[in-house]
């Protein structure tokens, strides 16, 4: 079964794919393998389609680096014909989204609690507002097109009822150990403080 997770940053996927990872240990799993600056590597298509089990979590707008003279249009053909299954996997919070990527981007700390100053971010989230619209519009466009529902980074990390349906659609096992250590949603990163009057 080969398994591809579209998703954008900032959108709990690397949780996901961790879980997952130690979930399914007989599945090959690769995070971000467009990513030049991927924790894992930086891979080929076509190295990657080569498993006959695989899970993948791939952020849009990170194109094959073997699929970069064709149109998008056609890189999502592509996948539609070589995954047995895909999942979309989006956040509804543009702002909070992109304030947790600004944050992140700037102090290189990608997975760890945070509390959010927006002193220092608002440039940033001016200036990627229109590339995340721009590339959000495609996801969604594709979702529609394909009839493939997307899921929401909000909604899967409130209940676990809805967490459990979304694992289902990733066709993973469930284990109530690596589900409390990685999805949980007590394990959120940004932390509110609430201010005294």
């Amino acid at each position: 079964m080969k398994i591809l997770l579209i998703c954008f940053p900032r959108t709990g996927s690397t949780s996901i794919i961790e879980y997952y990872k130690y979930s399914n240990p007989d599945i090959k799993t690769f995070s971000e393998p467009f990513n030049k600056n991927g924790r894992e590597g930086y891979f080929t298509y076509n190295h990657i389609i080569q498993y006959e089990n695989v899970f993948v979590k791939h952020i849009y707008d990170q194109l094959p680096p073997d699929l970069k003279n064709i149109s998008i249009n056609e890189i999502n053909e592509i996948y539609y014909k070589s995954f047995d299954k895909i999942v979309f996997l989006d956040r509804k919070n543009i702002k909070e989204q992109l304030e947790s990527l600004s944050h992140s981007l700037t102090t290189n700390t990608w997975h760890t609690s945070y509390v959010y100053s927006d002193k220092k971010h608002n440039k940033f989230i001016d200036e990627e507002l229109k590339h995340m619209l721009f590339w959000k519009e495609q996801f969604h466009t594709l979702a529609k097109d394909k009839n493939t529902k997307v899921f929401y980074y909000e909604d899967i990390y409130s209940t676990k009822e809805n967490m459990l349906e979304f694992l289902k659609a990733i066709g993973s096992n469930y284990n109530e150990i690596y589900y409390n250590k990685f999805l949980d949603n007590s394990k959120k990163y940004r932390v509110k403080i609430n201010s005294v009057i």
